[in-house]
């Protein structure tokens, strides 16, 4: 099937019941969510105790960019979900003008009866500044629609909303170098800054970014949550102690560093910390 169709087709199937074991630890959580933005939370609490599915918007663009980590990060999260036996909707969106639709399409995401494609033709090198820097909720008006109940800002940047309430997933903290492009300091420093001030509840992946968010951005610590990562790949797993690597020029002892090299990785700690422990 062409991109567009494949689009279409994911509109279509059966929602799943939802499971009686763990759904009071699911609703606890967003009940917590749901009256952090308290003007609508009697609607969504009523809505919960009778089991009516939840609508959730999930921020798919950081994917867009090429493979990294947050693309492993989305693939892992959304193949968790597609696992996940439940009446609830997950609304995958995006707005982006280059290779669209195709961009997306072809990532390879995970799919499942309850997930559905919303995406648009939108540069976001346009819509983001028009959002965080002079106020307008562009995004919010598109989303209306699909009546979500949350939308889940799945890589530190949120639309510029007002009525619906959001998560908002922050994997690290710091780190904006005056010598990366102006795009990455603005989607990284002044967005994400913007968008940390209005979430309504975040997530963070460790303590020590919670820590952070909490003293750097004077939050109340009932905002943020810790939430790790999942465990690894199968494909990633320790090797046979009796390996030579000396082909590739590695001898013991050594640490594999898989990242991008920027400030916010703070690979000089783990240099030093190496340089005492080998």
């Amino acid at each position: 099937a062409s991109p567009r169709g494949a689009l279409k087709g994911m509109k279509t199937g059966r929602p799943r019941g939802i499971p009686v074991e763990g759904f009071h630890e699911k609703s606890s959580f967003i009940r917590d969510l749901f009256w952090a933005h308290r003007h609508r939370a009697i609607i969504h609490l009523i809505r919960i105790s009778l089991y009516i599915p939840v609508r959730i918007g999930i921020d798919i663009s950081a994917a867009l960019g090429g493979p990294s980590g947050l693309r492993s990060y989305l693939k892992s999260f959304l193949d968790a979900l597609a696992k996940i036996e439940t009446s609830d909707r997950f609304f995958l969106c995006s707005y982006f003008w280059k290779g669209y639709p195709e961009r997306a399409l072809g990532m390879g995401l995970p799919s499942a009866p309850n997930f559905e494609w919303h995406l648009r033709k939108i540069p976001q090198s346009l819509l983001y500044p028009l959002e965080q820097g002079i106020g307008l909720n562009i995004q919010e008006k598109l989303l209306a629609p699909l009546k979500l109940d949350v939308y889940h800002g799945t890589a530190a940047v949120l639309p510029r909303l007002r009525r619906l309430p959001s998560l908002l997933t922050v994997h690290h903290t710091g780190g904006v170098s005056l010598d990366i492009p102006l795009w990455d300091r603005f989607y990284f420093g002044f967005a994400t800054d913007r968008s940390i001030a209005q979430a309504t509840l975040i997530t963070s992946i460790s303590e020590n970014t919670r820590r952070h968010l909490i003293r750097d951005y004077r939050l109340a610590p009932e905002r943020v949550r810790t939430v790790y990562y999942g465990g690894a790949s199968p494909l990633f797993h320790p090797r046979g102690n009796g390996e030579d690597l000396s082909r590739f020029g590695i001898t013991a002892p050594y640490y594999l560093f898989v990242s991008a090299i920027n400030v916010r990785k703070n690979l000089p700690v783990l240099l030093r910390a190496f340089a005492r422990l080998a």
